[in-house]
């Protein structure tokens, strides 16, 4: 095992924290965590953003050492349920003395070129820029409502910090542009039993690696050795690098020790201030760089022409209901969901992965506009891999995803009825009593109003515990006549979810002649845009 330094190394200082499958919770480095890794469950970070910026750094050491040219080479090392010793061999070799974190020559994802003595030629900045939920410039304070100088950050927290820049840096003012995915989108990890299943099910072989990829691949940052200059655009990058890509040139300044802000643990030592400027980006003219971890798919972009873009946080917009673009195969409709997903399907069709094993997937994001961070998204999904490989079960969902729209389009549609003037409202329920046919007034309503943004937050809501449910039904996977009973339960499970929150919006509008008139109205309104229901796409506006 390599020694450790007093630099600290972030291959032999704790750092990481991750809990055991017997449910223990410590800090490990990254030489442990390598070694412990079949005895480990997960990384279990506060942080979305520090767990898969931990998982990011994961992937580029074990594609950077591991040697699986194949299905068959990769089978063997998921039987022997540990990594083999070459690669360790190799880890050494190539991470001994690079991943300290104030080296003076080469700092770990830092630019060595920056002077720690003397005075800086570069602006200093608060360590806290390090942190997206710190409160700097005008970041919005989440958490701690604390100013810039008074952010100290200790070693391991200023790597934490470090390992999510490349996959979470967003643009920040005139010049500061995002990492190599551009604004951060939805990252999905596929997750196994232990740590060690998770790094295997995330290990791409060569010839599933995106295909923009440079062959001559510089690999991981902490290899290449060469300091990050500012504003340094990329005509092409090499997978490996692509996963240590540093959007920002920084440089940390070691200073006196004390309690840590972000932490709480007290250190010798505590980084204040550091250099933090654009790094790396790439030209605006080159093809989408498509991420193996990030699903894509077709959306308005510059003239409000389609273009394939990322799949995103969206506001107002749980992740479960982008589930189709995230993990579905795709059936025309011009995007993609993730190459890793791909494989996970793969291994699961040639039975490489054992009957029935227990996968999840995580989902990871970061919400922002432009330069502000709203919200991180941490999302967990369970359902059978044959699921992934089925286009029969994609087409199910995505019927069932449309007509939960069309569900809450009938609930709109009802509440707006609370909104019209009593005539409208009276020639409605003349209709209603002689059984005409029935054509809603218009009423243009804020979706913003307590009453309808309430109900349809509630549907939602609702819903979603149905949905993350009926996943796990095997129906999903099996004959035709068995998705149709499928298709049939998850219907009859929105109708009632909408029928709830439509009756708890209604619950305030009785006890006079002119709300049980909306009562009545509502109701009948809601059930006829929900008996209209054609099976095809709806337009929920």
């Amino acid at each position: 095992m390599p020694e450790a330094s007093e630099e600290f190394d972030l291959l032999t200082d704790p750092w990481i924290r991750v809990r055991s499958i017997t449910g223990t919770t410590q800090p490990v480095s990254l030489w442990d965590l390598l070694h412990r890794a079949p005895e480990l469950e997960t990384i279990a970070e506060p942080s979305p953003l520090v767990a898969f910026g931990i998982y990011r750094l994961l992937a580029a050491v074990l594609h950077q050492y591991l040697e699986l040219p194949d299905e068959e080479a990769w089978q063997a090392v998921w039987s022997e349920r540990r990594l083999p010793e070459a690669f360790f061999a190799r880890v050494e070799a190539g991470c001994t003395g690079r991943l300290r974190l104030f080296d003076s020559e080469r700092p770990f994802y830092q630019s060595g070129d920056v002077r720690l003595d003397g005075k800086p030629s570069e602006p200093l900045k608060s360590v806290g820029y390090l942190a997206p939920e710190a409160a700097t410039g005008t970041n919005v304070v989440h958490f701690a409502h604390a100013g810039e100088a008074e952010h100290a950050f200790c070693p391991a927290c200023c790597a934490r910090g470090l390992v999510q820049l490349p996959l979470f840096a967003t643009a920040g003012g005139p010049g500061t542009k995002p990492g190599i995915n551009g604004v951060p989108p939805l990252y999905v990890l596929p997750r196994g039993e232990t740590l060690f299943h998770t790094l295997l099910l995330n290990y791409l072989p060569p010839e599933n690696r995106p295909p923009l990829a440079d062959p001559t691949d510089p690999g991981p940052r902490w290899e290449a050795g060469s300091s990050v200059a500012a504003r340094t655009e990329k005509d092409c990058t090499g997978f490996v690098e692509s996963l240590t890509w540093p959007p920002r040139r920084v440089r940390l300044f070691p200073a006196g020790g004390g309690p840590c802000s972000r932490c709480g643990e007290v250190a010798t030592v505590l980084v204040r201030l550091m250099v933090f400027a654009q790094g790396w980006s790439r030209r605006k003219e080159l093809p989408l760089w498509c991420d193996p971890w990030v699903a894509y798919a077709l959306r308005k972009g510059d003239g409000d022409q389609p273009k394939l873009l990322p799949v995103r946080p969206t506001e107002q917009k749980d992740v479960w209901r982008d589930f189709p673009s995230l993990f579905l195969t795709q059936t025309g409709e011009g995007g993609c969901r993730p190459l890793i997903l791909e494989q996970v399907a793969l291994l699961e069709l040639n039975k490489t992965l054992p009957r029935r094993y227990p996968l999840q997937y995580e989902v990871f994001g970061l919400r922002t506009d432009k330069a502000k961070n709203f919200e991180w998204r941490q999302e967990t999904f369970q359902f059978s891999a044959a699921l992934l490989a089925s286009r029969h079960a994609a087409t199910a969902i995505r019927r069932a995803l449309e007509y939960a729209a069309h569900a809450d389009s009938a609930l709109l549609a009802g509440l707006r009825l609370l909104f019209a003037d009593t005539p409208a409202l009276r020639e409605m329920a003349a209709k209603v009593r002689s059984g005409e046919r029935l054509k809603p007034p218009l009423v243009e309503v804020n979706r913003q109003d307590p009453v309808l943004y309430g109900a349809r937050r509630g549907y939602w809501l609702q819903l979603e515990s149905e949905f993350r449910h009926v996943l796990l039904d095997e129906r999903l996977t099996m004959g035709e006549a068995e998705r149709l009973e499928w298709e049939r339960h998850w219907q009859a499970g929105a109708d009632r979810a909408a029928d709830h929150a439509l009756s708890l919006a209604l619950q305030g509008y009785d006890g006079d002649p002119e709300a049980v008139l909306k009562q009545v109205c509502a109701r009948s309104v809601f059930r006829m845009v929900l008996k209209s229901w054609k099976g095809g796409s709806v337009d929920n506006g």
